[in-house]
């Protein structure tokens, strides 16, 4: 994963120096650390192979690269269904970046590719989790939809929640607990992804649902064991970092105008 970032930090920066720092923040970067569950190996997630099929994703579809990228990406979908939150997002991101250059074929290709995979990331999800998943679990929904509480034990109890209680959700949402996720996920990389909303903002959907998340929330004397939150003591937030590592390096761009002129002449090449 170190390399891809690496990559993706010095086309974005022009700096091998900063790129080559910001590869190391990943090796240190401890919401990475736990992805196995409390760093004691006795668990290997399948998300483990994600990750390093959705940064080569990102640098490669950056790169104009589609049939890699979408191989990329479809290799991470294969490990966990919900990565298909975050490819879906990266789609969208690359869409809203691009669409607007319609003077420029190489914007334009790479602005329906990503529609194209936002689209499909979204169909690839409703399928696992509504038909392929409850086949081969004799009509059961998928396992984590207990992990809501009192939102819903299942996709159709969590939809109609956010529709007749939004404000039930939006508590939820807005709590300190959701800030300490921001800050836990971004204050290693430097704070640098928020300097990228865009690109940020292509984890929203899995971010979303991480805040919802319940565990750990056992109300006193109730005799349940209390586990550690989602973020970073479980495997939970695995997709996302992609997502903010990619906003990390592209926070690292000059706020010189001609410096990022020429980077993205660079980019379209």
């Amino acid at each position: 994963c170190a390399i891809p970032i690496f990559l993706l930090a010095r086309r974005w920066s022009g700096s091998t120096t900063a790129a080559v720092w910001l590869a190391f923040a990943w090796l240190l970067y401890f919401p990475m650390h736990y992805l196995d569950i409390a760093i004691d190996l006795k668990t290997l997630r399948p998300s483990c192979y994600g990750l390093p099929a959705l940064f080569w994703g990102i640098e490669t579809a950056e790169r104009r690269r589609l049939k890699t990228a979408g191989l990329c990406f479809f290799i991470a979908l294969l490990t966990q269904e919900d990565f298909a939150l975050i490819t879906g997002g990266i789609g969208a991101a690359l869409w809203c970046l691009h669409y607007r250059s319609t003077d420029q074929p190489q914007h334009r290709q790479l602005a329906r590719w990503g529609a194209g995979l936002a689209v499909a990331s979204v169909a690839w999800v409703l399928l696992a989790v509504l038909v392929v998943i409850p086949a081969f679990r004799d009509g059961e929904v998928v396992h984590y939809s207990r992990y809501f509480g009192d939102l819903g034990n299942s996709p159709g109890d969590l939809v109609k929640t956010a529709l007749t209680e939004p404000t039930k959700v939006a508590a939820i949402l807005c709590s300190q607990r959701t800030l300490l996720y921001v800050l836990v996920l971004t204050l290693p990389a430097g704070l640098l992804p928020l300097r990228k909303p865009l690109l940020l903002g292509a984890g929203l959907a899995t971010f979303t649902m991480l805040s919802l998340i319940q565990l750990g929330n056992d109300p006193a004397g109730s005799q349940q064991t209390v586990e550690l939150p989602p973020i970073p003591y479980h495997h939970f937030h695995a997709p996302l970092l992609p997502v903010i590592f990619w906003a990390a390096a592209a926070g690292l761009q000059s706020r010189s105008r001609s410096t990022h002129t020429g980077r993205l002449q660079r980019i379209s090449q």
